[in-house]
């Protein structure tokens, strides 16, 4: 006997159809691409081009100019006295700055023989007070004031600052006779945020 064939279904011929269909479609698509490509590869648009020059780029400057006052000297100080000194410093650079102002490097010395607890405690009675700006920070040699952040000054601009500096009269003993201190005045600008 023979196997029997069935003739084909509507719904295999649908399929059949439908695959035929997609695949003409892909091939359209991609032809369309291929030849749209081709197209933009090989056509021509106008251009124009121009070159600038003399472009140039330069920075800003922070710069402490020129500083009056300083160094600080005070002589011939006594219990309970105190001497008022003042400094002054200029804006040489192209930035508005705030400034700190800190005492460095302090040295200190007797004509006489002291314990290091005598030279702590005259360091302690000598005082220190710095204001500018409306800031005020007090200290003494042993624990010395700073003024931090304080101030704008803009080019061009001064900036002053006020010293006091005293023996304090109950905390200075004969100890500080004949006693010197030497110092720097730190003086650090930031531009100004």
């Amino acid at each position: 006997m023979y196997p029997s064939i069935s003739p084909p279904t509507s719904s295999g011929i649908r399929s059949d159809r439908r695959r035929r269909v997609a695949l003409a479609t892909g091939a359209a698509g991609l032809m369309a691409v291929v030849v749209a490509g081709g197209y933009l590869a090989t056509s021509a648009w106008f251009q124009d081009t121009e070159t600038v020059t003399g472009n140039a780029v330069s920075t800003g400057t922070l710069s402490i100019g020129e500083r009056t006052g300083l160094p600080l000297q005070v002589e011939g100080l006594l219990p309970g006295q105190s001497v008022d000194r003042s400094f002054t410093f200029t804006n040489d650079g192209s930035a508005d700055f705030t400034y700190s102002i800190s005492l460095k490097n302090v040295v200190t010395g007797s004509g006489r023989t002291l314990t290091h607890a005598q030279i702590e405690a005259v360091r302690k009675s000598i005082t220190i007070d710095l204001s500018s700006a409306g800031e005020h920070a007090g200290g003494t040699l042993e624990e010395r004031p700073r003024l931090i952040g304080v101030g704008d000054v803009e080019p061009g601009d001064e900036a002053k600052v006020d010293v006091k500096v005293g023996l304090s009269g109950p905390d200075a003993t004969d100890d500080a006779q004949g006693f010197y201190a030497t110092f720097d005045v730190e003086i650090v600008a930031d531009q100004k945020r």
